[in-house]
């Protein structure tokens, strides 16, 4: 059964229906008792406000992608579903404990008229440890990509945002992320930019401070591309958490930890490839070191390899491609 602890999961929608928010292909993900990456919520006013309908539900307030700064589409009734491609188990399937679980859906974002796959998976590396995989591809039909910008945000009061091996990236202020740059208004609502321009891998550490001291952290691992930025800011707090009792921290005090990748050009063929791992003081996390080692394919394609090296000597190699079809090798793989 489902251990409110240690156990892992994923909560991804789009915006089919009422009550729905502009946010793509959206993603939450839970980890030692929390929602550690949160949607936004819906404001300070509810419904009725100008916070909700300029930040709390646009694209950039969720854990999304938003393409050439511009995605966005009618709020509270709207209709635009993603498709699911695939993911195991099937829903309603009752099936013996599998230490993996995965699902792949598509959605086209009608304003920028872009095609978006996001793949996710669930891995269960032992009783009380796991982590997350994320592949994001997405590119305007047409071609003529500006940018497209990976949105992530977690609870916590601290980030440290580094190369993969715990170099500095040497962030700079920046004002890049601003309606002025011909974005939607909701850009100006993130406060506190940072940013490089690298193609390294990259680590990002969100911490939550806990009061009994046993600090829960969030540790993604993301692969780097060519004409990639990366930023750390800080949005409005997140409401969406505000009313839940016994939070560790008072979150309508503090603003939202909030890590940005920006692609220029497609982000098809250079996908957003992310590994996410919760742990905490007394509960360390398992994962010692994450490479994205080079796919060989005969035929050209978004091919992605990912290989998740842990502490007591476990390795998990995985890939994936944009077509089932292709065959892929990379290392013994």
């Amino acid at each position: 059964g489902m251990d409110k602890r240690h156990s892992l999961m994923i909560a991804q929608n789009a915006s089919e229906g009422n009550h729905m928010h502009a946010n793509g292909i959206s993603m939450e993900l839970y980890g030692k008792g929390y929602r550690l990456a949160p949607d936004g919520g819906i404001g300070l006013t509810l419904y009725s406000g100008l916070d909700y309908l300029e930040y709390y539900s646009q694209f950039p307030a969720h854990n999304t992608v938003c393409v050439d700064g511009i995605s966005s589409y009618p709020v509270m009734k709207s209709n635009h579903a993603f498709k699911l491609l695939n993911c195991y188990p099937e829903a309603g399937m009752k099936v013996d404990y599998q230490p993996v679980s995965y699902s792949e859906v598509f959605f086209r974002e009608p304003e920028s008229q872009a095609d978006q796959n996001r793949m996710m998976s669930i891995v269960t590396t032992g009783e009380k440890n796991g982590y997350y995989v994320d592949i994001f591809r997405s590119r305007k039909v047409e071609g003529g990509d500006k940018m497209h910008d990976y949105f992530y945000h977690n609870m916590g009061q601290t980030m440290n945002l580094t190369a993969a091996d715990g170099s500095s990236l040497f962030l700079q202020p920046t004002e890049e992320l601003a309606f002025a740059g011909a974005h939607i208004y909701a850009y100006s609502y993130l406060f506190d930019k940072k940013s490089a321009e690298t193609s390294k891998d990259i680590k990002t550490m969100f911490t939550i401070q806990m009061p009994d001291e046993d600090n829960i952290s969030m540790n993604m691992w993301m692969k780097g591309a060519p004409e990639r930025k990366v930023f750390s800011a800080l949005s409005p707090m997140t409401e969406g958490l505000s009313r839940i009792p016994d939070m560790p921290y008072a979150i309508k005090e503090q603003p939202t930890l909030t890590f940005v990748a920006r692609q220029q050009g497609e982000a098809w063929n250079r996908p957003f490839v992310a590994v996410y791992e919760p742990s905490s003081v007394k509960e360390p996390g398992c994962i010692s070191s994450v490479t994205f080692p080079e796919v060989e394919s005969g035929v050209a394609g978004s091919h992605v390899g990912i290989c998740i090296q842990q502490k007591e000597g476990r390795v998990d190699r995985i890939i994936s491609s944009d077509d089932a079809g292709h065959l892929c090798k990379s290392g013994e793989m």
